[in-house]
C-alpha cells in the first residue's frame, strides 16, 4: 500500500512532468513562429529552413502526444494493470525523447540556414 508521503511526491513529480511537456510544446511551437516570420521577411531563402520549420512542427505535436501516454498510463496505473502501463509509460519517454531530437534537429537547420544567408549577403 502506498503511503501519503509516497503520493505526496508521486504527485509533485507529476506536476514537473506536465511543465516539461507544456515546455517542450512551448519551446518548439515559438520556435516554427519564428521560422515561418523569418520566412516571410526574407528576401532569399533557403530550404533548410523549410526542414528547421518541419523538425519544429513534429516537435511541438509531440508535446499534446506525450500528455495523451501520460494520461494512459496514469489511467493504467489507476486500474492496477502494471505490464499496461509500462508500455504507455516508455511511450510517453519515447515522445519526449523525440521532442527533444527534432527540436535539436531544427535548430541545427535554422543555423546552417542563417550562416548561408549571413555569407550570400
Amino acid at each position: 500500500m502506498v503511503d501519503e508521503n509516497e503520493k505526496f511526491h508521486w504527485g509533485e513529480g507529476l506536476k514537473y512532468v506536465s511543465e516539461g511537456i507544456k515546455g517542450l510544446f512551448l519551446l518548439n511551437g515559438a520556435a516554427t513562429i519564428a521560422i515561418l516570420t523569418f520566412i516571410g521577411n526574407a528576401s532569399n531563402g533557403d530550404d533548410r529552413l523549410v526542414y528547421a520549420m518541419f523538425f519544429f512542427s513534429i516537435g511541438a505535436l509531440m508535446g499534446p502526444v506525450s500528455f495523451f501516454f501520460a494520461y494512459l498510463t496514469q489511467l493504467q496505473y489507476g486500474n492496477l494493470s502494471h505490464s499496461g502501463a509500462w508500455r504507455f509509460h516508455r511511450a510517453t519517454y519515447l515522445c519526449i525523447l523525440i521532442g527533444i531530437a527534432v527540436f535539436l534537429a531544427g535548430v541545427y537547420f535554422a543555423g546552417i540556414s542563417f550562416i548561408q544567408i549571413d555569407k550570400a549577403t
